[in-house]
């Protein structure tokens, strides 16, 4: 692993590969680089391919405070400059896809394309609601039965390594930071309409087969919008069904 210094502690992140579009990879809430780790050595080969373990997950600092979807996107366009990257392809998982929106909207220009993998915006109420009972877990209960738990529910035909890679994940995020971005989520999520800027972008949609998100809403601000569905069940598309997956992003992409 690589590390920047910023100014609330070191960002983690591994560096591979050698292409003219770089690309940035970025993980869920809870989960870390090596969640994304299918795509990166998907595209390695003739890609440089950049995967963040965001502030407060895997191998990056702690800090204290509240875990704004605006800060840790600062976080990425910092690194961006120290690597002097421009012109980027960004892939971003659940909560590490709203942190590409935050990114595109503060920064136009930085991003050339861009991947939503099954963010959680414009939410449907059965996802709000989800997110609150995360947030009680998470306050209430042993972090090692909430994090087993949740693998579970998410991946239940996930093989034994990707359950006990999402769960050793799970186990390192302090509780204190989970609950600070689920809580800031429903916040973020109840402004965006409000906030968001329409950008011509070029974006890729990709869902799961039970969505988060209102599709429609996402057009309204995104004009330059692709849609694809996954065969992943659940929303962690990198594990459940990442050939498919990197097929879709590999045929946007065209690299």
């Amino acid at each position: 692993m690589k590390k920047e210094k910023l100014s609330w502690g070191n960002l983690t992140y591994t560096d591979v590969g050698e292409g003219t579009t770089p690309l940035i990879l970025l993980h869920n809430a809870g989960g870390n680089h090596q969640i994304m780790q299918s795509i990166a050595e998907y595209f390695q080969k003739n890609t440089r391919v950049i995967s963040i373990d965001m502030r407060g997950h895997g191998e990056s600092d702690t800090p204290s405070g509240d875990y704004l979807i605006e800060e840790l996107a600062d976080d990425v366009y910092k690194l961006c400059k120290i690597l002097q990257l421009k012109g980027l392809a960004f892939v971003g998982l659940n909560y590490g896809a709203n942190i590409g929106i935050a990114l595109d909207q503060k920064f136009p220009g930085l991003i050339s394309y861009l991947t939503l993998l099954e963010p959680p915006i414009f939410m449907e109420e059965w996802v709000i609601e989800s997110v609150k009972e995360h947030i009680q877990d998470l306050k209430s209960i042993d972090q090692n039965i909430y994090a087993k738990k949740l693998v579970n529910e998410v991946l239940p035909n996930g093989t034994k390594k990707e359950k006990s890679l999402a769960t050793a994940a799970f186990v390192k995020t302090p509780p204190t930071v989970q609950v600070s971005i689920y809580e800031q989520l429903i916040m973020w999520d109840t402004r965006a309409k409000t906030t968001l800027k329409v950008s011509n972008t070029k974006t890729l949609l990709i869902q799961a087969k039970k969505s988060f998100t209102k599709e429609s809403l996402i057009k309204e601000y995104y004009t330059n919008l692709i849609v694809e569905k996954s065969n992943s069940v659940g929303p962690w598309i990198p594990l459940e069904d990442p050939n498919e997956l990197n097929k879709l992003i590999k045929c946007y992409l065209d690299v």
